[in-house]
């Protein structure tokens, strides 16, 4: 089962920097791989589409990652769904302001 985690302010500019220019799709290489992909002649930053024949995550990743950057992300409205409780109500109450404004 996945789990939900909170960045820290002080880490979120760092995984901006990460997420950056990612629209779809985001493959993080770790330190120890990045060896193998220079051998593979594939530079940081390549488009997935530039890749030869493309890539398209070939099923289940190592992990998956879902990040919440907008009010209106999903898990919000399941969770307040779940609970019984009108999202409108939750924004207006954490943002201070109308629903359709956020």
């Amino acid at each position: 089962m996945g789990q939900l985690r909170f960045v820290k302010p002080e880490h979120a500019d760092i995984i901006n920097e990460y997420l950056a220019g990612a629209e779809k799709g985001l493959v993080l290489v770790m330190p120890d791989q990045q060896a193998i992909m220079e051998k593979l002649d594939v530079e940081d930053e390549t488009c997935l589409g530039d890749l030869p024949g493309g890539y398209d995550f070939g099923g289940d990743a190592d992990i998956w990652l879902d990040v919440v950057r907008s009010d209106q992300h999903y898990i919000f409205t399941d969770i307040a769904e779940e609970q019984g409780v009108d999202m409108k109500d939750v924004i207006r109450d954490v943002r201070g302001e109308a629903a359709d404004n956020a």
